[in-house]
């Protein structure tokens, strides 16, 4: 069967986004799976299991490093020639599922805080190249994986966002003698929320440019076999297309489930 549209799942490699990956290419035979993985290795094993679970699934594995500008760059243009050639069918879903979190000071090739630079720069950067490539008269789905830890009120067992910030502190943070899970619990629930707030305010900048697109952010607490995950914030218009969130500005779904069920939401 020739595919219809493409995926791109970032961080697909493992956890949630493998399962999603899975989901999607068995109940999807029209759909393109693209994971978009740092470790090639991974990636590649991942596709193979794919593979082995149904033969017919359509999908490939594409460089994406979120802690390289550059390598976000080249990504985007190697999704732009693919789909200038014909090779990748149209995007009608982006998952921005990736995520990391570091209890020492780490930074990414272009010296950003590497929590704040792969979870939320790399994802606002391969985003805005990414939205230059879909067709605004095409159905498209775009999807940020957050988390409940953004919010203090949750009562997650991690520290809450640093609301005081700016985005130069949050990129290049002055030295912290906190504890390293203090430190690094902080930076994570803090990156979260800019996940919470891109999703936000990118759904209402573009919401008179791409009147198809469809904006939700999940909220994800996870233990080694329990998601919760809530749609949240979701805002979509009158496109006539079938949707798995309702068409309304402010709904929330919360609701506790495992990764491989939490996957069939995304």
């Amino acid at each position: 069967m020739a595919q219809s549209s493409t995926c791109i799942i970032t961080g697909a490699n493992s956890g949630l986004g493998l399962e999603t990956a899975k989901y999607l290419a068995k109940n999807n035979p029209e759909l393109h799976v693209v994971l978009a993985c740092r470790n090639a290795l991974t990636a590649n094993a991942a596709v193979s299991s794919i593979k082995t679970l149904d033969p017919q699934a359509s999908l490939e594995y594409l460089a994406l490093d979120l802690g390289s500008l550059e390598s976000i760059r080249t990504f985007g243009n190697v999704c732009k020639e693919q789909m200038e050639s014909g090779k990748m069918p149209p995007i009608s879903s982006i998952i921005f599922n990736a995520a990391t979190v570091h209890e020492s000071d780490t930074y990414t090739k272009d010296g950003f805080e590497s929590t704040f630079g792969c979870n939320h720069l790399g994802h606002f950067l391969l985003l805005h190249l990414l939205l230059r490539l879909i067709d605004p008269n095409y159905p498209t789905r775009i999807v940020f994986v957050s988390s409940s830890v953004h919010d203090e009120r949750e009562g997650a067992p991690v520290p809450k966002p640093n609301f005081k910030l700016n985005i130069d502190q949050m990129a290049h943070p002055e030295k912290d003698t906190r504890n390293g899970s203090t430190v690094g619990g902080e930076r994570y629930s803090t990156s979260k929320l800019c996940n919470i707030l891109t999703t936000v305010n990118t759904a209402v900048r573009i919401d008179n440019h791409l009147p198809v697109a469809r904006f939700c952010s999940f909220f994800l607490m996870t233990s080694s076999s329990t998601c919760i995950v809530a749609v949240v914030e979701s805002i979509a218009c009158d496109s006539g297309v079938d949707s798995f969130i309702s068409s309304v500005k402010y709904f929330v779904n919360l609701f506790a489930c495992s990764k491989k069920t939490a996957a069939t939401h995304l």
